[in-house]
């Protein structure tokens, strides 16, 4: 099919594009990140649609741990188009996972219909699409798309990051006592796991500039990226949340890790996220684990 986003008449399924009468070649990261544009700005349709509209909301885990039908209607459609496309591919979607999570070496999407589904239920303007699409276990091209605001973060390997088409560059912030942290408590209201979230907290804010949490760990990843906080870090998240903004961090110049330094893991269920290695290693050093186990 066909793209032509106010710029060339782009053939997505050959993989090149006519300008000036020559064909150039594109790269099948590019042309998988313009479906992925294509099809976040067509799901967010239904989100803006529904934003001002009574919500229907089931529980998951716990009265904080929501699922509304927009959630499935976004899901489903992402879904059906994907396939329509790539039959071959898989999937992992937050509503219809129902075994563990197992990230191969086949191409695979990652998708998060609403990440901050409590905020859209409340009509908090801070929830997104969140679309990533990995090949060899690897991050090739991602989207995070707030559709109340109309932000959409991009990102492609090797190709920088972007909101709404601007190149966007983390701060570069090195010293913990400059750093503005976000974080969030989750759907979680564990006794015992509420009080170790508080007392990291606790730990943090002596040493920082401030910790804000709003709901949503792909738009907090993002906000990293564009270089409106400093660090990012959250227990008990699951890969959907944080697979796609985890490359447009990275793209952005950042650096993401686990807990313990090493390279992002998305079934830990834990993440780091920050301006530079220097940050994420200090806000490492604060903060205890908590283990949620394995998605």
């Amino acid at each position: 099919f066909f793209l032509n986003f106010h710029g060339p008449l782009v053939d997505v399924s050959a993989g090149r594009f006519r300008e000036n009468a020559q064909i150039v070649e594109i790269s099948w990261p590019s042309i998988m990140l313009e479906f992925i544009k294509q099809i976040a700005t067509e799901a967010g349709l239904i989100i803006k649609n529904a934003h001002q509209k009574p919500v229907e909301v089931e529980e998951k885990i716990s009265y904080a741990d929501l699922v509304t039908a927009t959630d499935k209607q976004v899901e489903n459609l992402l879904k059906s188009r994907i396939l329509e496309k790539y039959p071959d591919h898989k999937i992992i979607a937050e509503e219809s996972v129902n075994s563990r999570c197992v990230l191969s070496s086949s191409p695979t999407w990652i998708i998060d219909p609403i990440d901050g589904t409590s905020n859209f239920v409340s009509r908090f303007p801070f929830c997104a699409i969140s679309i990533g699409y990995y090949n060899e276990k690897l991050a090739q091209s991602s989207v995070v798309y707030n559709p109340i605001t109309e932000q959409m973060f991009h990102a492609e390997r090797g190709k920088g990051a972007f909101l709404n088409g601007e190149k966007i560059a983390v701060s570069g912030c090195k010293e913990l006592s400059n750093a503005l942290i976000l974080t969030d408590w989750g759907g979680d209201r564990n006794a015992s796991n509420l009080d170790k979230k508080c007392a990291n907290i606790r730990r943090l804010i002596s040493e920082v500039r401030g910790v804000r949490t709003m709901g949503s760990a792909a738009l907090h990843m993002c906000q990293i990226a564009a270089g409106q906080g400093d660090a990012f870090y959250e227990f008990g998240i699951h890969c959907w949340d944080y697979a796609a903004a985890a490359l447009i961090v990275t793209e952005a110049g950042g650096f993401c890790c686990d807990i313990n330094g090493s390279p992002i893991d998305l079934m830990a269920r834990h993440c780091v996220a920050a301006a530079t290695k220097e940050l994420a290693d200090q806000v490492r050093e604060l903060i205890h684990l908590i283990n949620y186990g394995r998605d």
